[in-house]
């Protein structure tokens, strides 16, 4: 593997097989609720309406994130069409630009090609990653942007008389606000500061860096400066609501306690986890003062989970960006390891990717209820494992072996995840199997839908309607109307906690429509409601239609 990545055509070649990977089956599944099918609708709202500076959710402003997500994947709507393909491709160009920016950074910190190859691709095998861009939310393209920084900034340090790098840096900066806002920040500020203290190194400031400084300045509050003429009440709403409350308060279900990274972080880079502490070990206990370059990955990564830790809301996400100093830290880790030990570790990944493939074939024998195309399965099997006895037997080099097997691992997850999530739609919280159903029912495809005590925004999707929603104290449905020009979606609001939205609901119910109820085990949701109505019922598990 080793020889066959010296050449940088073959590299291409590489890249060029994990994108096409990425890119089959990709439009194969339903929109997840409750972020992805979020974003996809905002997206698709923004396409539709042609108004790209005012996200809205099923009709409802919604200022939550910054607009760049939207707009890219409203441009992947309008080159591949309103759909998941459209939806997610942008985030698998953005793994392509990801791999080359890990194994630019790599170059720059080893001066190695060989430990800059094997960390591009450590990187395509962290779960963690490969979650990012299967999911459509910010996570994805932030990452892509704080690497890009990362890059121009590290680059811009060895060669100091290319100024357009530090520009290029600052415009990153910029855009990354306008995908996350000010945390996206955290990253390459907490790279900065740790680098210049570790190589003991002063912060210049200069004609330049003022000029990058005011260009990133413009990007970044741009779209908020825009909102604030409109409105000058969105200040109070961006500073309290949206940045202190998500780090203080128990906002939007997410708050966690201080050790849920302890626990699902080693999950989510599982194959690397003994190189990532061994690397750990060796960046800040060996006595060799003199390697700084693991000291400074050791020291980022422990500071990023440690920062985040401290904040209320916590998702695993959040923390994406810290994949990189997993993969350079495993990466030297490795090429530190013994012939022993890397043998040790080659069976690891080989045993991994053995039992997400086993994984794959017993699951619906374990429970019935879960499907699997077996003829798929078989095939992606097959092919695993005849490359890796193929590779293995021809090639003496353990590192290469290791690369081999990180990219096998990489891909046996991409196609037995694409596999099962395809097949498994209604276990994986997507409503398209239901709204296919409706949509392909002579009977019920032109009736009004209604979505009781959630906010379902792929139902809207899928249907392409605006959806009558009924709020009895979930925390989906309770929607921020300040920002509203008028008082319109009352008429897809019914708050049936009240009389009076009981008396529109019965209305309602009197007319041809569909109503959408979840179940939570043997339970359907408030079905006094529904009782002696008349109505006929189809059961799809998670979600009961009554019509």
């Amino acid at each position: 593997m080793n020889a066959f990545l010296s050449k940088s055509s073959h590299l291409l070649i590489l890249l060029s097989i994990i994108f096409f990977a990425c890119c089959i089956g990709l439009g194969s599944w339903g929109l997840t609720e409750t972020s992805e099918s979020r974003y996809a609708q905002i997206s698709k709202e923004m396409y539709d309406s042609g108004d790209y500076m005012h996200p809205r959710l099923m009709d409802v402003y919604h200022y939550h994130k910054p607009p760049l997500t939207y707009q890219i994947t409203a441009l992947g709507y309008k080159i591949f069409g309103v759909n998941e393909f459209g939806a997610r491709i942008f985030m698998q160009i953005a793994l392509l630009i990801q791999l080359l920016l890990v194994f630019m950074i790599a170059s720059l910190i080893f001066e190695n090609r060989n430990k800059a190859i094997m960390s591009a691709l450590i990187y395509f095998s962290i779960p963690l990653v490969l979650i990012s861009v299967r999911n459509l939310t910010t996570d994805a393209y932030l990452n892509t942007l704080v690497l890009a920084s990362l890059f121009f900034w590290l680059k811009q340090t060895k060669h100091p008389g290319k100024k357009y790098l530090l520009y290029a840096f600052f415009i990153c900066l910029g855009l990354i606000m306008n995908t996350k806002g000010p945390v996206g920040l955290i990253f390459p500020v907490l790279f900065i500061i740790s680098y210049k203290l570790i190589y003991n190194q002063k912060i210049r400031f200069d004609i330049h860096s003022l000029i990058g400084l005011i260009l990133f300045v413009v990007l970044s509050i741009g779209w908020t400066l825009l909102l604030l003429k409109q409105n000058p009440a969105m200040l109070d709403y961006f500073l309290d609501e949206q940045i202190l409350r998500r780090i203080n308060s128990k906002s939007y279900n997410r708050s966690k306690p201080f050790w849920f990274y302890l626990i699902t972080f080693p999950i989510a880079i599982l194959p690397w986890i003994w190189p990532t502490i061994n690397g750990i070990f060796r960046g800040l206990f060996k006595k060799k003062k003199t390697d700084k370059k693991s000291k400074l990955l050791a020291v980022n990564l422990i500071l990023i989970v440690f920062i985040f830790s401290l904040f209320s809301t916590k998702l695993i996400l959040y923390i994406l960006p810290v994949s990189l100093f997993v993969a350079l830290i495993s990466a030297q880790s490795i090429f530190n390891l013994s012939s022993k030990h890397k043998n040790i570790l080659k069976v690891i990944l080989a045993t991994l990717t053995g039992l997400i493939l086993l994984g794959l074939f017993f699951l619906p024998l374990m429970d019935k209820k879960y499907e699997v195309n077996y003829i798929h399965a078989s095939v992606v099997a097959l092919l695993i494992i005849a490359s890796t006895i193929v590779v293995i037997k021809r090639s003496k080099d353990q590192n290469g072996q290791i690369m081999f097997l990180a990219v096998v691992f990489g891909l046996n997850l991409l196609f037995c995840s694409t596999i099962f999530l395809k097949s498994n739609d209604l276990y994986i919280n997507s409503v398209k199997r239901v709204m296919t159903y409706i949509q392909n029912t002579q009977a019920l495809k032109d009736r009004q839908i209604i979505v009781h005590n959630y906010l379902l925004p792929s139902a809207a999707f899928y249907s392409n309607q605006k959806i009558i929603t009924l709020n009895k104290g979930h925390n989906t449905v309770q929607r921020d109307m300040r920002f509203q020009n008028d008082a319109s979606w009352k008429d897809y609001l019914i708050d049936i906690q009240n009389d009076d939205g009981l008396q529109r609901l019965n209305a309602l119910m009197e007319k041809p429509v569909i109503l959408l109820v979840r179940r939570r085990g043997d339970n359907i949701e408030s079905s006094k409601l529904f009782e002696n109505k008349g109505f006929k019922m189809i059961d799809f598990d998670k979600w009961v239609i009554y019509y």
